[in-house]
């Protein structure tokens, strides 16, 4: 990833897994497509995340239990935007 890549890093959010409530996890990720999105946090040995950090995942708008709004990824996307390895 070159320097230019960095400056398009927003915020996602990703659901954390076996917390035994809903807990949702910000990150940075770099938009690599329309809904598009290739995660470039690193995960925490103490979290459990259901993408992995370098996959490129497909986000829609979330409106969370306060009200705030975010991107939220959904499933790993499986074919990639033209020009995106």
């Amino acid at each position: 990833m070159n320097l230019r890549d960095w400056s398009c890093v927003l915020v996602i959010y990703i659901p954390l897994l076996n917390e035994g409530t809903d807990c949702w996890r910000p990150i940075e990720a770099v938009q690599v497509g329309t809904d598009t999105y290739r995660i470039v946090a690193s995960k925490s040995e103490d979290e459990e995340w259901p993408f992995a950090s370098g996959e490129v995942v497909r986000c829609e708008r979330h409106r969370f239990v306060d009200g705030s709004e975010g991107l939220v990824a959904i499933n790993p996307k499986t074919e990639l935007p033209p020009g995106i390895s």
